[in-house]
């Protein structure tokens, strides 16, 4: 049996110590079908077709069931002693007489601790009822009605199962039933509608306000330098004389000009008056703003560290070196801005400045550089 699994719980039957069962044994055929309320069979039937499915079940399974057939049988014959004792002495006793009796009766008690099954684990079980309650047999009409329809069968009323019949208070999901006082649905309603005509009010009021005032809308990410952006705008009337760099030496003594903090500060503020602000992205107003600095036929002469695409160095135009150029940028586009971002985006313009430039001239090239042949792709 190596490798065989238990039908019920999937584990290796030649793993565990003791005797397995068989699905084909008749008598344990019968345990599992008094177990189980669903169907255990040996094989499985679908669109015709018949599969054999496993039949042996372990040691441990076996001994569950057999406990649990065992015990409900044990369960089965004590109910019956107590029927006839019960109705042999008073057919008409309450549900609380009922159970009275069967707390004080010292022999029943007995048998429910003596329960015990022919394995190594003893089952122990342990039920605390409390009963609400009910209307005793010869006031209960339903009861009586009962007795006079089935006058020989005097267990119908301890047959019926006790959960359609009352609910126990022991539940914790059961709640009693009340009444709607009316009185109570219209101050709900009221209340409801009072709350709903407060969120109305203040809805109105902050469309009021920001209809008013669109400065009260909180900026986007990277739109914090608007906030700066009135002391700025009000130095409008002070005009900076500056001309588009487009060379070399014009870019240099710009540089070293804006080492001055008045200038800087001077000619950030007027560079800020002809860049848009509002809910414009950071590198939008750095774009803008160095398209105003620089010309674009210039910048294809600069990359980041002064080498050519093909290693030479000396060539083009080092923007690295320019520091303060490169503030005044990261002021423009907001606080929020860091140096790393500043680095990227100039890489960013360096390297696709000639394309930039003949989209400018409206230049757009149609064909490749070199032409290649279906026989030579060499």
């Amino acid at each position: 049996m190596s490798g065989i699994k238990c039908r019920l719980c999937q584990c290796l039957v030649d793993k565990q110590t003791g005797f397995s069962c068989s699905l084909n044994d008749d008598g344990f055929r019968s345990m599992i079908k008094t177990v189980f309320p669903f169907p255990i069979s040996p094989v499985h039937t679908i669109a015709s077709k018949t599969y054999n499915m496993p039949v042996l079940v372990c040691f441990q399974c076996s001994t569950a069931i057999r406990n649990f057939y065992n015990f409900s049988k044990q369960v089965e014959v004590i109910q019956a002693k107590l029927k006839r004792q019960c109705l042999g002495k008073d057919s008409s006793m309450t549900i609380d007489q009922l159970v009275q009796y069967i707390k004080a009766e010292p022999g029943l008690q007995e048998e429910l601790r003596d329960v015990n099954v022919n394995t190594n684990e003893s089952l122990m079980m342990s039920v605390d009822i409390e009963a609400t309650d009910c209307e005793s047999a010869e006031t209960s009409s339903p009861m009586n009605a009962n007795e006079e329809e089935n006058d020989g069968d005097q267990l119908h009323f301890l047959n019926r199962p006790i959960a359609q019949d009352y609910k126990w208070i022991s539940e914790p999901w059961y709640e009693p039933i009340r009444c709607v006082d009316k009185f109570e649905v219209v101050n709900n309603i009221v209340d409801v509608e009072r709350r709903v005509n407060l969120v109305a009010t203040k809805l109105e009021e902050l469309l009021q306000n920001s209809t008013n005032s669109r400065q009260q809308i909180p900026p986007r990410r990277g739109s914090q330098f608007a906030s700066d952006v009135p002391e700025q705008t009000a130095s409008k009337s002070e005009t900076v004389q500056f001309e588009r760099i487009s060379t070399v030496e014009m870019l240099e003594a710009f540089n070293q000009r804006l080492s001055d903090e008045q200038y800087f500060d001077k000619f950030t503020s007027w560079l800020a008056s002809n860049v848009s602000y509002g809910e414009m992205r950071p590198e939008h107003r750095m774009q803008e703003a160095f398209y105003v600095l620089l010309d674009p036929r210039f910048v294809t002469q600069c990359t980041w560290s002064g080498y050519t695409a093909k290693g030479v160095k000396g060539q083009k135009v080092a923007f690295c070196c320019y520091q303060n150029i490169r503030a005044v940028l990261r002021k423009v586009s907001g606080e929020t801005t860091t140096e790393a971002e500043v680095k990227a985006f100039l890489l960013k313009k360096l390297r696709n400045a000639k394309g930039h430039l003949e989209r400018c001239k409206h230049i757009i090239t149609s064909s490749c550089k070199k032409k290649y042949s279906r026989g030579n792709k060499s």
